[in-house]
Protein backbone atom coordinates (compact mmCIF):
# COMPACT_ATOMS: atom_id res chain seq x y z
CA UNK A 1 0.00 0.00 0.00
CA UNK A 2 1.08 2.85 -0.89
CA UNK A 3 0.63 6.25 1.37
CA UNK A 4 0.38 10.13 0.07
CA UNK A 5 2.02 12.57 2.43
CA UNK A 6 1.96 16.12 1.77
CA UNK A 7 5.25 17.70 -0.19
CA UNK A 8 7.91 19.38 1.98
CA UNK A 9 8.08 23.15 1.95
CA UNK A 10 11.73 23.21 0.42
CA UNK A 11 10.50 20.47 -2.53
CA UNK A 12 7.55 23.21 -2.93
CA UNK A 13 9.67 25.81 -3.58
CA UNK A 14 11.99 24.19 -5.63
CA UNK A 15 8.63 23.35 -8.05
CA UNK A 16 7.64 26.95 -7.89
CA UNK A 17 11.68 27.92 -8.51
CA UNK A 18 11.82 25.67 -11.56
CA UNK A 19 8.59 26.84 -12.83
CA UNK A 20 9.34 30.33 -12.82
CA UNK A 21 12.59 29.41 -14.45
CA UNK A 22 10.88 28.20 -17.40
CA UNK A 23 8.45 31.12 -17.63
CA UNK A 24 11.88 33.72 -17.79
CA UNK A 25 12.81 31.54 -20.62
CA UNK A 26 9.96 31.99 -22.62
CA UNK A 27 9.53 35.79 -21.76
CA UNK A 28 13.49 36.66 -22.28
CA UNK A 29 13.26 34.24 -25.39
CA UNK A 30 10.27 36.12 -26.39
CA UNK A 31 11.43 39.84 -25.74
CA UNK A 32 15.34 39.78 -25.31
CA UNK A 33 17.24 42.22 -23.44
CA UNK A 34 18.59 44.36 -26.55
CA UNK A 35 18.22 47.48 -28.26
CA UNK A 36 17.05 46.71 -31.82
CA UNK A 37 16.33 49.64 -34.81
CA UNK A 38 16.76 49.56 -38.48
CA UNK A 39 15.24 52.68 -41.05
CA UNK A 40 13.20 51.87 -44.44
CA UNK A 41 12.30 55.49 -44.67
CA UNK A 42 9.72 54.24 -47.69
CA UNK A 43 7.60 52.32 -45.19
CA UNK A 44 4.17 53.92 -44.04
CA UNK A 45 1.46 53.32 -41.70
CA UNK A 46 -0.49 50.42 -43.50
CA UNK A 47 1.77 48.13 -42.35
CA UNK A 48 0.54 48.39 -38.69
CA UNK A 49 -2.92 46.68 -40.18
CA UNK A 50 -1.06 43.99 -42.51
CA UNK A 51 -2.37 40.54 -41.65
CA UNK A 52 0.90 38.32 -40.22
CA UNK A 53 -0.69 35.02 -39.27
CA UNK A 54 1.81 32.43 -38.41
CA UNK A 55 0.42 30.32 -35.76
CA UNK A 56 -2.19 26.89 -36.57
CA UNK A 57 -5.54 27.47 -35.78
CA UNK A 58 -6.90 26.05 -32.18
CA UNK A 59 -9.67 26.08 -30.15
CA UNK A 60 -11.70 29.45 -29.69
CA UNK A 61 -12.32 29.18 -26.30
CA UNK A 62 -8.20 28.77 -25.46
CA UNK A 63 -7.76 30.25 -21.78
CA UNK A 64 -6.00 33.60 -22.35
CA UNK A 65 -3.76 34.86 -19.18
CA UNK A 66 -6.15 37.60 -18.64
CA UNK A 67 -8.90 35.87 -18.45
CA UNK A 68 -9.26 33.84 -15.39
CA UNK A 69 -13.02 32.84 -16.53
CA UNK A 70 -11.57 30.60 -19.34
CA UNK A 71 -10.90 26.89 -17.19
CA UNK A 72 -11.01 25.31 -20.26
CA UNK A 73 -8.12 22.94 -21.83
CA UNK A 74 -5.01 24.79 -23.97
CA UNK A 75 -4.93 23.31 -26.83
CA UNK A 76 -0.69 23.09 -28.07
CA UNK A 77 0.30 25.37 -30.81
CA UNK A 78 3.16 25.30 -33.44
CA UNK A 79 5.19 28.30 -34.71
CA UNK A 80 5.47 27.72 -38.51
CA UNK A 81 6.66 31.12 -39.86
CA UNK A 82 9.10 33.72 -38.58
CA UNK A 83 7.73 35.87 -36.05
CA UNK A 84 9.05 39.32 -34.32
CA UNK A 85 8.62 40.35 -31.15
CA UNK A 86 9.84 44.13 -29.66
CA UNK A 87 10.91 44.07 -26.16
CA UNK A 88 10.12 47.22 -24.30
CA UNK A 89 12.25 47.67 -20.63
CA UNK A 90 10.21 50.30 -19.19
CA UNK A 91 11.91 52.31 -15.58
CA UNK A 92 8.75 52.70 -13.76
CA UNK A 93 8.98 53.54 -9.87
CA UNK A 94 6.74 53.72 -6.94
CA UNK A 95 4.08 56.31 -7.29
CA UNK A 96 5.20 57.39 -10.94
CA UNK A 97 1.73 56.93 -12.86
CA UNK A 98 3.32 57.45 -16.08
CA UNK A 99 4.13 57.76 -19.21
CA UNK A 100 6.90 55.90 -19.38
CA UNK A 101 10.14 56.13 -21.60
CA UNK A 102 11.66 52.89 -23.36
CA UNK A 103 15.26 52.49 -21.34
CA UNK A 104 15.20 49.17 -23.62
CA UNK A 105 14.35 48.29 -26.97
CA UNK A 106 15.12 45.03 -28.69
CA UNK A 107 13.45 43.66 -31.70
CA UNK A 108 14.03 39.73 -31.46
CA UNK A 109 13.04 37.20 -33.78
CA UNK A 110 12.44 33.35 -33.67
CA UNK A 111 12.45 31.53 -37.44
CA UNK A 112 11.37 27.59 -36.81
CA UNK A 113 12.03 26.96 -40.31
CA UNK A 114 15.74 27.68 -40.24
CA UNK A 115 15.79 27.29 -36.36
CA UNK A 116 17.42 30.65 -36.00
CA UNK A 117 16.82 33.22 -33.29
CA UNK A 118 18.32 37.13 -34.29
CA UNK A 119 18.29 39.96 -31.56
CA UNK A 120 18.81 44.09 -32.81
CA UNK A 121 19.47 46.31 -30.40
CA UNK A 122 18.49 50.13 -30.39
CA UNK A 123 19.56 52.30 -28.98
CA UNK A 124 17.58 54.93 -27.02
CA UNK A 125 19.10 58.10 -28.55
CA UNK A 126 18.39 57.39 -32.26
CA UNK A 127 16.97 60.25 -34.40
CA UNK A 128 13.77 58.32 -35.77
CA UNK A 129 9.96 59.44 -37.24
CA UNK A 130 7.35 58.26 -34.81
CA UNK A 131 4.42 58.27 -36.82
CA UNK A 132 2.38 60.92 -36.51
CA UNK A 133 4.46 63.24 -34.41
CA UNK A 134 7.49 63.86 -36.25
CA UNK A 135 11.05 63.46 -35.51
CA UNK A 136 11.64 62.05 -31.92
CA UNK A 137 14.33 60.28 -29.95
CA UNK A 138 12.85 56.80 -30.70
CA UNK A 139 11.80 56.26 -26.71
CA UNK A 140 9.47 59.05 -26.90
CA UNK A 141 6.75 56.74 -29.15
CA UNK A 142 6.01 54.77 -26.16
CA UNK A 143 5.67 57.93 -24.00
CA UNK A 144 3.68 59.59 -26.86
CA UNK A 145 1.40 56.54 -27.09
CA UNK A 146 0.33 56.17 -23.66
CA UNK A 147 0.08 60.56 -22.75
CA UNK A 148 -2.12 60.94 -25.92
CA UNK A 149 -4.02 57.69 -25.86
CA UNK A 150 -3.07 56.18 -29.16
CA UNK A 151 -5.26 52.82 -29.79
CA UNK A 152 -2.95 50.43 -28.03
CA UNK A 153 -1.53 52.74 -26.13
CA UNK A 154 2.50 53.21 -25.87
CA UNK A 155 3.23 49.52 -26.86
CA UNK A 156 1.29 49.98 -29.81
CA UNK A 157 3.31 52.87 -31.50
CA UNK A 158 6.23 52.05 -30.39
CA UNK A 159 5.93 49.27 -32.59
CA UNK A 160 4.16 50.63 -35.39
CA UNK A 161 7.51 52.79 -34.57
CA UNK A 162 10.12 50.25 -35.34
CA UNK A 163 8.12 48.49 -37.68
CA UNK A 164 7.75 51.86 -39.96
CA UNK A 165 11.47 52.72 -39.87
CA UNK A 166 12.87 48.98 -39.68
CA UNK A 167 11.07 47.60 -42.99
CA UNK A 168 9.60 44.34 -40.82
CA UNK A 169 6.59 43.66 -39.44
CA UNK A 170 6.46 43.62 -35.31
CA UNK A 171 3.93 40.93 -34.23
CA UNK A 172 4.06 41.59 -30.49
CA UNK A 173 5.36 43.22 -27.86
CA UNK A 174 6.87 42.21 -24.10
CA UNK A 175 7.02 44.60 -21.93
CA UNK A 176 8.45 44.26 -18.55
CA UNK A 177 9.73 47.02 -15.77
CA UNK A 178 12.70 46.88 -13.49
CA UNK A 179 11.50 45.53 -10.82
CA UNK A 180 10.11 42.25 -12.62
CA UNK A 181 13.55 41.80 -13.80
CA UNK A 182 15.27 41.93 -10.46
CA UNK A 183 12.59 39.55 -9.00
CA UNK A 184 13.07 37.22 -11.88
CA UNK A 185 16.54 37.37 -11.83
CA UNK A 186 16.81 36.53 -8.19
CA UNK A 187 14.06 33.22 -8.54
CA UNK A 188 16.76 31.93 -10.50
CA UNK A 189 19.48 32.14 -8.57
CA UNK A 190 21.60 34.92 -9.93
CA UNK A 191 23.60 34.54 -13.24
CA UNK A 192 27.41 34.23 -13.85
CA UNK A 193 28.62 37.25 -16.39
CA UNK A 194 32.31 37.97 -17.85
CA UNK A 195 32.94 41.58 -17.47
CA UNK A 196 35.46 42.73 -19.95
CA UNK A 197 37.10 46.00 -17.91
CA UNK A 198 36.16 47.77 -14.52
CA UNK A 199 32.82 49.65 -14.41
CA UNK A 200 32.99 52.69 -12.83
CA UNK A 201 29.76 55.04 -13.01
CA UNK A 202 29.68 58.20 -10.69
CA UNK A 203 26.15 58.88 -11.45
CA UNK A 204 24.13 55.70 -11.22
CA UNK A 205 20.67 56.53 -10.87
CA UNK A 206 18.87 55.39 -7.76
CA UNK A 207 14.99 54.68 -7.23
CA UNK A 208 14.88 58.17 -4.98
CA UNK A 209 15.95 60.42 -7.95
CA UNK A 210 19.56 60.69 -6.95
CA UNK A 211 22.71 58.89 -7.64
CA UNK A 212 24.97 56.65 -6.29
CA UNK A 213 28.64 55.50 -7.23
CA UNK A 214 28.32 51.77 -9.26
CA UNK A 215 31.79 50.17 -9.36
CA UNK A 216 32.13 46.52 -11.20
CA UNK A 217 35.57 44.16 -11.37
CA UNK A 218 36.28 43.19 -14.41
CA UNK A 219 36.21 39.43 -14.35
CA UNK A 220 33.36 36.21 -14.07
CA UNK A 221 30.99 38.13 -11.91
CA UNK A 222 28.02 36.23 -10.05
CA UNK A 223 25.20 38.46 -9.82
CA UNK A 224 21.70 38.67 -8.23
CA UNK A 225 18.98 41.00 -9.79
CA UNK A 226 20.02 44.29 -8.41
CA UNK A 227 23.32 43.87 -9.99
CA UNK A 228 22.22 42.56 -13.73
CA UNK A 229 20.41 45.53 -13.52
CA UNK A 230 22.63 47.96 -13.08
CA UNK A 231 25.39 46.17 -15.38
CA UNK A 232 22.79 46.47 -18.56
CA UNK A 233 21.67 49.95 -17.58
CA UNK A 234 24.82 52.08 -16.65
CA UNK A 235 26.31 54.13 -19.46
CA UNK A 236 27.97 57.52 -17.89
CA UNK A 237 31.55 55.62 -18.13
CA UNK A 238 30.61 54.97 -21.62
CA UNK A 239 27.79 54.87 -24.19
CA UNK A 240 24.41 53.49 -25.07
CA UNK A 241 26.19 51.35 -27.44
CA UNK A 242 28.39 49.55 -24.59
CA UNK A 243 25.56 49.09 -23.12
CA UNK A 244 23.54 47.65 -25.80
CA UNK A 245 26.54 44.53 -25.81
CA UNK A 246 26.11 44.83 -22.06
CA UNK A 247 22.26 43.90 -21.95
CA UNK A 248 23.45 41.24 -24.93
CA UNK A 249 25.65 39.60 -21.99
CA UNK A 250 23.12 39.36 -19.64
CA UNK A 251 20.23 37.63 -21.61
CA UNK A 252 22.69 35.30 -23.02
CA UNK A 253 23.75 34.53 -19.58
CA UNK A 254 19.73 34.13 -18.45
CA UNK A 255 19.39 31.57 -21.59
CA UNK A 256 22.75 29.43 -20.49
CA UNK A 257 21.24 29.47 -16.82
CA UNK A 258 18.07 28.46 -17.46
CA UNK A 259 18.57 25.89 -20.30
CA UNK A 260 21.59 24.28 -17.82
CA UNK A 261 18.61 23.45 -15.45
CA UNK A 262 17.08 21.51 -18.41
CA UNK A 263 13.52 22.41 -17.39
CA UNK A 264 11.03 22.31 -19.95
CA UNK A 265 8.01 24.47 -19.38
CA UNK A 266 4.71 22.99 -19.15
CA UNK A 267 1.99 24.68 -20.96
CA UNK A 268 -0.64 24.98 -17.91
CA UNK A 269 1.79 26.63 -15.50
CA UNK A 270 1.98 29.84 -17.34
CA UNK A 271 -1.29 31.41 -17.10
CA UNK A 272 -0.69 31.73 -13.24
CA UNK A 273 3.19 32.84 -13.35
CA UNK A 274 2.19 35.55 -15.42
CA UNK A 275 -0.60 36.68 -12.98
CA UNK A 276 2.34 36.50 -10.39
CA UNK A 277 4.47 38.85 -11.95
CA UNK A 278 1.40 41.73 -12.10
CA UNK A 279 1.96 44.69 -13.63
CA UNK A 280 5.65 44.48 -13.98
CA UNK A 281 4.74 42.16 -17.51
CA UNK A 282 2.39 43.46 -20.13
CA UNK A 283 2.32 41.55 -23.34
CA UNK A 284 -0.14 40.95 -26.11
CA UNK A 285 0.52 37.63 -26.95
CA UNK A 286 -1.52 34.76 -25.48
CA UNK A 287 -0.46 31.92 -23.56
CA UNK A 288 -0.62 29.85 -26.81
CA UNK A 289 1.52 31.93 -28.82
CA UNK A 290 4.16 32.44 -26.13
CA UNK A 291 4.12 28.87 -25.33
CA UNK A 292 4.94 28.28 -29.54
CA UNK A 293 7.65 30.95 -29.32
CA UNK A 294 9.11 29.25 -26.48
CA UNK A 295 9.20 25.50 -28.01
CA UNK A 296 10.68 27.09 -31.51
CA UNK A 297 13.39 28.76 -29.42
CA UNK A 298 14.10 26.01 -26.99
CA UNK A 299 15.11 23.96 -30.51
CA UNK A 300 17.22 27.06 -31.61
CA UNK A 301 21.25 25.75 -30.86
CA UNK A 302 24.04 28.29 -29.67
CA UNK A 303 25.76 28.95 -32.77
CA UNK A 304 22.51 29.80 -34.59
CA UNK A 305 22.13 32.90 -32.21
CA UNK A 306 22.68 36.12 -34.55
CA UNK A 307 23.09 39.35 -32.78
CA UNK A 308 23.53 42.67 -34.24
CA UNK A 309 24.07 46.18 -32.42
CA UNK A 310 23.32 49.43 -34.24
CA UNK A 311 26.83 51.56 -33.19
CA UNK A 312 28.81 54.30 -34.04
CA UNK A 313 29.41 52.95 -37.29
CA UNK A 314 26.04 53.08 -37.92
CA UNK A 315 25.08 56.44 -36.57
CA UNK A 316 26.11 60.10 -36.44
CA UNK A 317 25.82 62.29 -33.06
CA UNK A 318 24.08 65.43 -33.60
CA UNK A 319 22.96 68.12 -31.28
CA UNK A 320 19.32 69.14 -32.47
CA UNK A 321 18.18 72.69 -32.06
CA UNK A 322 16.48 72.18 -28.86
CA UNK A 323 20.03 70.88 -27.35
CA UNK A 324 19.16 67.47 -27.37
CA UNK A 325 22.26 65.02 -28.04
CA UNK A 326 20.85 62.42 -30.41
CA UNK A 327 22.06 59.60 -32.79
CA UNK A 328 21.26 59.96 -36.98
CA UNK A 329 20.92 56.58 -38.74
CA UNK A 330 23.56 56.15 -42.02
CA UNK A 331 20.47 53.83 -43.12
CA UNK A 332 22.75 52.28 -45.87
CA UNK A 333 24.86 50.96 -43.16
CA UNK A 334 21.87 49.82 -40.76
CA UNK A 335 19.55 48.42 -44.13
CA UNK A 336 22.60 46.06 -44.91
CA UNK A 337 22.70 44.76 -41.20
CA UNK A 338 18.84 44.40 -40.91
CA UNK A 339 18.68 42.26 -43.97
CA UNK A 340 21.75 39.76 -42.29
CA UNK A 341 19.25 39.52 -39.29
CA UNK A 342 15.95 39.46 -40.80
CA UNK A 343 16.39 37.78 -43.75
CA UNK A 344 12.98 37.98 -46.48
CA UNK A 345 12.10 34.80 -48.06
CA UNK A 346 12.63 34.57 -51.70
CA UNK A 347 9.42 34.47 -53.48
CA UNK A 348 8.49 30.76 -55.29
CA UNK A 349 6.02 31.63 -58.14
CA UNK A 350 5.44 29.04 -60.69
CA UNK A 351 1.26 29.13 -61.05
CA UNK A 352 1.27 30.15 -64.42
CA UNK A 353 1.42 33.86 -65.93
CA UNK A 354 1.59 36.84 -63.75
CA UNK A 355 -0.78 39.77 -63.04
CA UNK A 356 -4.36 36.99 -63.49
CA UNK A 357 -7.28 38.93 -61.81
CA UNK A 358 -8.52 36.32 -59.69
CA UNK A 359 -5.84 35.33 -58.87
CA UNK A 360 -4.89 38.42 -57.48
CA UNK A 361 -8.32 39.06 -55.67
CA UNK A 362 -7.95 35.88 -54.38
CA UNK A 363 -4.52 36.95 -52.57
CA UNK A 364 -6.13 39.98 -51.41
CA UNK A 365 -2.58 41.95 -51.06
CA UNK A 366 -3.37 45.26 -49.54
CA UNK A 367 -1.44 47.56 -51.39
CA UNK A 368 -0.29 51.64 -50.62
CA UNK A 369 1.34 53.62 -52.76
CA UNK A 370 3.59 56.41 -51.88
CA UNK A 371 5.10 59.02 -53.86
CA UNK A 372 8.48 59.83 -53.40
CA UNK A 373 9.50 61.86 -56.33
CA UNK A 374 8.69 66.03 -56.93
CA UNK A 375 6.32 64.79 -59.31
CA UNK A 376 2.65 66.29 -58.45
CA UNK A 377 0.03 63.33 -58.47
CA UNK A 378 2.47 60.59 -59.32
CA UNK A 379 0.58 58.16 -56.23
CA UNK A 380 -3.33 59.28 -57.17
CA UNK A 381 -2.00 57.86 -61.20
CA UNK A 382 -0.16 54.99 -60.22
CA UNK A 383 -3.38 53.35 -57.76
CA UNK A 384 -5.62 54.56 -60.25
CA UNK A 385 -3.79 52.08 -62.70
CA UNK A 386 -2.86 49.16 -60.30
CA UNK A 387 -6.47 48.95 -59.58
CA UNK A 388 -7.09 48.69 -63.00
CA UNK A 389 -4.99 46.18 -63.09
CA UNK A 390 -6.71 43.98 -60.36
CA UNK A 391 -4.77 45.41 -57.38
CA UNK A 392 -6.31 45.99 -54.27
CA UNK A 393 -4.80 49.42 -53.25
CA UNK A 394 -6.37 50.47 -50.29
CA UNK A 395 -4.53 53.75 -49.78
CA UNK A 396 -2.05 56.21 -51.24
CA UNK A 397 -0.56 59.51 -50.87
CA UNK A 398 3.00 60.96 -50.30
CA UNK A 399 6.27 59.84 -49.22
CA UNK A 400 8.46 60.69 -45.93
CA UNK A 401 10.72 62.42 -48.81
CA UNK A 402 10.71 63.26 -52.49
CA UNK A 403 14.06 62.50 -53.26
CA UNK A 404 13.82 58.53 -53.84
CA UNK A 405 16.00 57.11 -56.58
CA UNK A 406 14.12 54.17 -57.45
CA UNK A 407 11.15 52.28 -57.00
CA UNK A 408 11.13 50.52 -53.40
CA UNK A 409 8.73 47.46 -52.52
CA UNK A 410 8.48 46.39 -49.12
CA UNK A 411 5.91 43.69 -48.06
CA UNK A 412 5.03 42.06 -44.75
CA UNK A 413 2.61 39.33 -45.19
CA UNK A 414 3.11 36.21 -47.46
CA UNK A 415 1.43 37.58 -50.60
CA UNK A 416 3.97 35.92 -52.96
CA UNK A 417 1.91 35.78 -56.07
CA UNK A 418 0.73 39.34 -56.06
CA UNK A 419 4.43 40.68 -54.87
CA UNK A 420 6.06 38.68 -58.26
CA UNK A 421 3.08 40.15 -60.30
CA UNK A 422 3.87 44.05 -59.18
CA UNK A 423 7.66 43.34 -59.81
CA UNK A 424 6.57 41.97 -63.26
CA UNK A 425 4.03 44.94 -63.76
CA UNK A 426 6.69 47.49 -62.34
Amino acid sequence: MWERYPRAPETRAMDRRRVVWSVFLAIFVVGGLFFGYLFYASVRDIVAYAELPFLIAGPPNAAHPDDPAQQGPITERKLTDRVNILFLGIDRRDNDPGPWRTDTMILFSVDPISKTVSMLSIPRDLWVPVPGYGEERVNAAHVYGDQYQYPGGGPALAKRTIQYNLGVPVHYYVRLDFVGFRKIIDEIGGIDVDVPRDIVDNEYPTPDNGTTRLFIPAGRQHMDGDLALKYARTRHDSSDIDRAHRQQQVILAVRDKVLSAKIILSLDRIPGLLRALGESLKTDMTVEQMYAVYQAAREVPTDHIRQGVIDDTMTIPWRTPEGWDVLVPQRDKIRGLVGQLFPAPTPQVSLGPLGDRDKLQQEAARIEVQNGTQVTGLATKMAADLRTAGYNVVRFGNADRADYPQTVIIYYAEKKYALASLKAYL
